[in-house]
């Protein structure tokens, strides 16, 4: 482990800035050279700046689909109370698919999932566990599409690529944008694409001073920070 730390210095600087192209190759070689026996997951970074005031009482959700499917597996959390959509949902691979029982489940603090999607009829239920859902930002929410009554067509839609972007209480998005199996034009046109949806989104309507810094890196690797590109 200290070989290949001594490695991963070797390759860049951490107290330096690289260009977006750059820092992917750092990052896959990273990745590929060093880390060659699993194919680890490339996460970016987006840190915003704490004390604007647009921020207050502001929680960031969106729902994209990244231009290649950055490939990472989410547990999700299916609740309907339709047997044949349980059916199907099941064997669509999906552990956590049910009603009542989960709701419960909840109640005991089980959070063992990454996303919900919820028929309207559960909806009383999950808001009376808003202080066990709100702070991991687990809430279903309209806008973002998660509150349906096709449950099994919003999953086959978010299967397919689409990613939840979440702002933390630090006021940063983390999230997976590619493989270190991706090639360099994969990752730079999904980080592009990332950004210009964030940008375009309210309340920044195009407003780009409001990102401070970004980062790069690997499930093994230290972070990487890239020179403006936004």
């Amino acid at each position: 482990m200290i070989k290949n730390r001594k490695l991963i210095y070797n390759l860049y600087n951490k107290n330096k800035e690289y260009s977006l192209l750059k820092a992917i190759n750092i990052i896959l070689k990273i990745g590929n050279t060093i880390y060659n026996k699993c194919i680890s997951s490339i996460d970016i970074s987006i840190n915003f700046y704490n004390k604007n005031k647009i921020f207050n009482n502001f929680i960031f959700k969106k729902i994209i689909e990244l231009p290649y499917n950055n490939g990472k597996k989410y547990k999700y959390l299916i609740l309907t109370n339709n047997k044949k959509d349980i059916k199907y949902i099941k064997n669509m691979g999906i552990k956590y698919v049910g009603g009542i029982k989960y709701i419960n489940k909840i109640k005991k603090g089980w959070l063992n999932f990454d996303f919900i999607i919820t028929i309207p009829f559960y909806m009383k239920n999950i808001i009376k566990l808003g202080k066990i859902l709100g702070p991991k930002n687990l809430i279903p929410n309209a806008l973002l599409g998660n509150i349906t009554n096709n449950p099994i067509n919003t999953l086959k839609k978010i299967k397919k690529g689409k990613i939840l972007l979440k702002m933390d209480k630090f006021k940063i998005i983390n999230c997976s944008i590619g493989r270190s199996n991706f090639s360099i034009k994969k990752i730079k046109n999904n980080i592009k694409f990332l950004l210009k949806n964030i940008i375009n989104t309210k309340p920044f309507n195009n407003n780009k001073n409001f990102i401070k810094n970004i980062f790069l890196s690997t499930t093994y690797s230290p972070s990487i920070k890239i020179k403006k590109i936004w």
